[in-house]
Formats: C-alpha cells, structure tokens, sequence
C-alpha cells in the first residue's frame, strides 16, 4: 500500500512541475480591444491626420476601397469591421489599416491572409510609387510596418521610426 501511494505522490508532482514549467498559458490574450468606431473618433487627436480620409466600415466608400490594400472578396467575408486611413496622392505614403477579424476556428490564417494581401498589393505599389518621386516619402514607406493581435492585424505607414506612434495610439497609450 505505501508504494501505491508513493506512485500517486511521486506522479502529482510530476504533474505539478509540468504546470509550473514557465510557458505562457494557451488563454493568455493579445486582443485589440479598441473598436473601428473609437479609432476613427480618437486617432485624429492623437496623430496627424490631415489630408487622408479616415474611414470605418459605416462609410460607403470604404468597401470599394479595400480592393486597394489587397483585401479581396475572400478575406473581406473574414473580417468583422475596420479602421483606413487613405490619401489620394499616389506618392503619399501616410496609411493606417486596422482590420479586426470575425472569431472563427481560422483567425490566425485569415490575419496573415490579409497580411500578405497588403503586402503583396498596397506596400509593393506604395514603394514603387514613391521610389522615383519622393525620396523622403519612399522613406516612410519602407518603414511600413505591421502588428498582429489575436483578433485584429494593423497596418502602418505613418513615419520612419517604426510606426511606433500609430501602434501606441491604436492601444490607447
């Protein structure tokens, strides 16, 4: 009886040094919490948005717009609501996407759906664009950079320091 119970012992603490094996918990969240709705009222005030349309999905013209960032139909159904700022200008560089997704069993394919649709579509036509007409803007479009959340992908060409400013006002900080 003593070596049953010395078995049972032995393997609870086994057991117990697994779950203190210091990797983060699977239910450890890195949510987007703010909405489309506040980005599009709280943005303007905290960065420089002059001259670009700030768009959420409650503005008719956003929806045409994502065929532009490389959003097609596709990732479009994936996507529960969002955030764009967009310029006219060709050789303006100045873009924040914020795109928050629709919680499905596939979150994670469709950020980086999205991720390489931007990439491959908006960012490459973004460089190319500005590379022989605007030194200073090709600047800030090759810092161009993205941050994914569990819910949400951002996209910011805003500055040459990282868009460090964008992922701070996205957060709220």
């Amino acid at each position: 009886m003593k070596k049953i119970i010395a078995i049972i012992l032995a393997a609870i603490s086994l057991l117990s040094l697994a779950a203190c094996s210091g990797e983060p918990e699977a239910s450890a969240s890195n949510r987007l919490e703010a909405t489309a709705s506040q980005l599009k009222t709280n943005l303007p005030d905290k960065l420089d948005l002059s001259d670009l349309d700030v768009l959420t999905d409650e503005d008719a013209f956003a929806e045409n717009l994502m065929f532009v960032y490389g959003i097609d139909e596709d990732i479009r159904a994936t996507i529960d609501s969002y955030f764009i700022t967009n310029c006219h200008r060709s050789t303006d560089p100045r873009s924040i996407v914020v795109l928050f997704f629709k919680e499905d069993g596939n979150v994670k394919e469709n950020i980086a759906n999205a991720k390489k649709g931007i990439e491959d579509v908006y960012l490459t036509t973004l460089k190319n664009a500005t590379a022989t007409y605007d030194p200073e803007a090709a600047k800030i479009a090759n810092a161009a950079s993205f941050k994914v959340y569990d819910n949400a992908l951002i996209f910011a060409s805003y500055d040459t320091d990282g868009n460090t400013a964008v992922f701070d006002a996205v957060e709220g900080k």
